[in-house]
Order: structure tokens, then C-alpha cells, then sequence
């Protein structure tokens, strides 16, 4: 997990009301899905540069 996630993570699973714990499992979530997206793109260009040499 990046930073932002892991600081999320604790307010998900800690005290606090329903909607406070739902909201932090979606940004999660959403950092998450960021983070996968950034590294398909990352192997992507090294395979583009790999296919090149």
C-alpha cells in the first residue's frame, strides 16, 4: 500500500461511525485503483522499451 492508503486503512477498520468507515474504504478503494492503473502503465512502456533493444 502507498501512504495515502495505509493512513486510510486504521480509519476504516477503527471507531467511528458507518459512513466515516465506508467513505475511508472508498478512497482506498479509489488510491488503490490508482496505484494498479500507474503500474499496467509502468510495464506497459517497459515492455514498448524491452520490444525496441
Amino acid at each position: 500500500m502507498t501512504g495515502k492508503s495505509r493512513k486510510l486503512a486504521p480509519e476504516g477498520q477503527g471507531g467511528g461511525n458507518l459512513a466515516d468507515k465506508l467513505q475511508a474504504q472508498k478512497e482506498q478503494r479509489d488510491l488503490e485503483g490508482q496505484r494498479d492503473k500507474k503500474r499496467r502503465e509502468l510495464f506497459n512502456r517497459q515492455d514498448e522499451i524491452q520490444a525496441k533493444t
